[in-house]
């Protein structure tokens, strides 16, 4: 495999947490992705790359409300 992937709008980096899960019946849940920061500004925005795919997808996009840190806290799993 390739040491080096190639990056679309590699001047813009950040790390994020993703929930994915199955309920027991079968259905999936939206993805969540969890982004570090205290507001909606550190999501993606509407114009980001493939932003209308991932609302197609129903891709939830939430803030961790803390800065340092893109976890899943409790807030998180109760807006999921």
């Amino acid at each position: 495999g390739s040491k080096q992937v190639g990056l679309i709008g590699n001047k813009e980096k950040r790390a994020f947490t993703a929930l994915l899960a199955v309920l027991a019946a079968g259905n999936a849940l939206p993805t969540q992705c969890v982004y570090e920061g205290k507001t909606a500004w550190s999501t993606p925005t509407a114009k980001a790359t493939s932003r209308q795919e991932c609302d197609a997808a129903e891709f939830r996009f939430v803030f961790s409300g803390k800065t340092g840190n893109h976890w899943s806290n409790q807030k998180t799993m109760q807006q999921w």
